[in-house]
């Protein structure tokens, strides 16, 4: 509907998506192609680790969401089938539920009671959404009563409510009341002239003597099933083939499929037609063939039974082989996830090399797309499917394809929560790995992975050893000679330089030492919330590696280290000040946002009130806020919003506004589930609530029990 708006309404929304997306942008046009008719071609994302990029896929979604929920045109959002959902849309779902500030939105979910069970994901997710205080509204359709059956069968047969009370007796038991069963039941009994209008009675009747000897089917599938067996074999052969493409086809692929004309196969559907099975909705497709939708997804699902597993991978293949042979080489990438997801069901019909070879290819590609969009589960079977299609000596023939794979799919099985599975891989692909840089990418991973999943010390022993394969040695736990050593390092680089000279050192070329720097960061990442002594010194010392070895866009988290050093451990707080504005000079001429965001948080938490007035450092926060979005670093963007809080708390700001930064943190805390900054903000709260009521004797002002056990509960991560 938007692009149907005037130019200038295109603009004004142009512009919104743009300030609400940023740098995020690719991935929202990555998930919704159309919406780049809107906002232009992106800018490549950067890559990020795997919870990092979750939480920035998480954020962009919700941000691009709340473009369009406004208290003028709120946003309903119907989410058909959620029994099926997979557990990165659970994830999406609860993390947009719990955004306080995506308002305006109403989101209405559908799902199957008898498919889920109080341990079914979907369960649990309703259940930490409740928990939340978010108001969850649970409305069961129930079959109907006896009641109701009368009444419907009143209403559709347009007969007296004694008529339909007799014809009721006798379906209610075989229906269970379930509506659709009983709507198609009423049709099928008059097609077999058992359900009769009698024109002597002037009502409608059932034979007797024929229902006695009808076998009513167990349910509204076999009965679908039955009734279909009844087309003739062109149309049900068509519906067959149909329901291998999905709950939708256009004529065009259908048509395709058939190896038929449009004008063939239209005439085919028409019976399916008049029988109800598809209809036709008012819109076409985007080629501008018509379209056709099954009337329910159990009528899909008769049809897809009439096909025996063999028919069904054939005819998945064929489908998925002539929808890429017909789309453009410029619009494949767009079109994989779908065109994959049927030829993956029957890859051992697959035999050409080069075809085989190729798909894999697609799968990689395909699985990445749905990787950057979290959509894990989607992204794991075609990670899978590219492996199964390479040729049992892929890891000599065909190396980088395969060792690609392979580590795409040991990211989404760890995420997906498959540990053991995790493992396996990772052995497999250590085993296979030629290079000792190649390996060292591995274990930069597998350090990665288990930080993020608070497994610490394991990352830590990881990140020592991989170092250790290159003759550096890292003590786990270092103390005052071995940071007294980095210092002094340190010292002895800087003796012939100016801390300006340190923007412009030569880039680092050699490729072990690239890879060793990012083997540091990785290190630093595993140990910031651990191993306080090791990230410290790792922090020195992935500025003296730049120093010795040129710089790379890491080096400035060096340079922020150094600062610390200076002003805190050596008491020269102008020479770290200035060592804190070259680290972000370098940040953005060399960082990525990771960088930018640990480097402006440093600056504006630790090191810029030394020199300036507290307010200013406000905006060093605000931008560290901006690039951990950008990063998805969930935590340094929560640590910013506390410092802002905590700053225009101390520079006496007036209290209406750090209330108000106050909201903001507890949004955020929430939205996030960043205990850490919940329990800050909660003891500000109670602070600015005792100095804005000066009803409050001293007796009153303070944290009562109950407050300091739900600060505890904040901190622990418990609520």
């Amino acid at each position: 509907m938007i692009m149907t708006e005037s130019k200038e309404e295109l603009i004004l929304w142009r512009k919104k998506i743009l300030k609400a997306l940023g740098r995020s942008g690719a991935i929202i046009t990555e998930l919704i192609p159309e919406v780049e008719f809107l906002i232009g071609p992106q800018p490549a994302i950067e890559t990020l680790n795997p919870k990092e990029a979750q939480n920035r896929f998480l954020m962009a979604f919700s941000n691009f969401l709340k473009i369009f929920a406004e208290k003028e045109h709120p946003l309903v959002l119907f989410l058909d089938d959620l029994q099926w959902a997979d557990l990165s849309s659970l994830k999406l779902i609860n993390h947009l539920c719990s955004d306080t500030g995506l308002n305006y939105v109403l989101l209405v979910g559908a799902y199957r009671s008898n498919e889920v069970n109080e341990e079914h994901p979907l369960s649990t997710t309703i259940k930490e959404i409740a928990d939340e205080g978010i108001c969850v509204e649970n409305i069961v359709l129930s079959s109907f009563n006896k009641k109701e059956t009368v009444e419907f069968i009143k209403g559709a047969l347009c007969c007296s409510k004694e008529n339909a009370s007799l014809i009721s007796d006798r379906l209610y038991s075989e229906t269970y009341g379930i509506p659709l069963f009983l709507g198609q039941l009423l049709i099928s009994l008059y097609e077999n002239n058992i359900l009769i209008f009698s024109a002597e009675n002037s009502c409608w009747q059932l034979k007797e003597e024929s229902i006695q000897g009808i076998q009513i089917p167990d349910g509204i599938a076999e009965l679908m099933l039955e009734k279909m067996k009844n087309l003739n074999k062109g149309t049900r052969d068509v519906l067959m083939l149909a329901s291998c493409i999905g709950s939708g086809f256009d004529l065009d692929t259908i048509s395709t499929v058939c190896e038929k004309t449009q004008i063939e196969v239209e005439n085919l559907l028409l019976p399916a037609v008049m029988e109800g099975f598809i209809y036709q909705p008012s819109s076409y497709n985007n080629n501008g063939t018509e379209r056709y939708e099954f009337f329910h997804d159990v009528v899909r699902q008769a049809a897809y039974s009439l096909l025996s597993p063999e028919e069904k991978k054939r005819i998945h293949v064929k489908v998925g082989r002539l929808i890429l042979q017909n789309t453009r080489q410029e619009e494949i990438e767009n079109k994989l996830l779908p065109i994959l997801e049927h030829i993956n069901r029957g890859l051992d019909l697959i035999e050409d090399p080069e075809e085989r070879l190729k798909l894999a290819e697609y799968n990689l590609v395909s699985g990445r797309k749905a990787k950057a969009s979290a959509a894990y589960d989607s992204a794991k079977n075609c990670f899978s499917a590219g492996i199964e299609l390479l040729p049992h000596d892929s890891w000599n023939s065909h190396y980088l394809l395969t060792y690609n794979l392979y580590l795409e799919l040991v990211q989404c099985e760890y995420l997906i929560g498959d540990v053991s599975k995790t493992e396996e891989l990772f052995e497999v692909i250590i085993r296979n790995t030629k290079t000792e840089i190649e390996r060292a990418d591995v274990y930069s991973l597998k350090m990665i992975l288990y930080a993020g999943g608070g497994k610490y010390d394991e990352a830590v022993e990881i990140g020592i050893s991989t170092l250790g394969n290159f003759g550096i040695n890292i003590p786990k736990n270092p103390g005052l000679y071995s940071n007294a050593k980095e210092l002094l390092l340190y010292k002895w680089y800087m003796r012939n330089k100016t801390i300006k000279d340190l923007i412009n050192l030569p880039e680092m070329k050699d490729p072990v030492q690239k890879k060793i720097a990012q083997l540091y960061i990785s290190l630093i990442l595993s140990a910031c919330t651990s191993h306080p002594d090791l990230y410290s010194y790792c922090i020195i010392k992935i500025g003296n590696h730049g120093l010795k070895y040129g710089n790379t866009e890491m080096t400035s988290i060096g340079f922020i280290g150094y600062a610390i050093t200076e002003g805190s451990v050596l008491g020269n707080y102008s020479a770290g000040y200035e060592l804190g504005e070259v680290a972000i000079e370098h940040a953005e001429r060399f960082g990525k946002s990771y960088t930018k965001c640990v480097v402006y948080f440093t600056m504006g938490a630790l090191i810029q009130h030394w020199l300036r007035h507290g307010k200013e450092g406000i905006q060093y926060l605000q931008n560290a806020i901006k690039y951990a979005l950008e990063a998805g670093d969930v935590l340094i963007a929560g640590y910013s919003y506390s410092v802002i809080l905590e700053n225009k708390f101390i520079i006496g700001t007036i209290l209406d506004e750090v209330k108000r930064q106050a909201q903001i943190c507890k949004s955020y805390a929430r939205r996030m589930k960043h205990e850490n900054l919940g329990a800050n903000t909660f003891v500000y709260e109670r602070h600015i609530r005792n100095l804005a009521n000066p009803e409050l004797d001293a007796a009153s002002v303070g944290i009562d029990d109950s407050d300091e056990q739900h600060i505890i509960k904040l901190s622990k991560g418990d609520n």
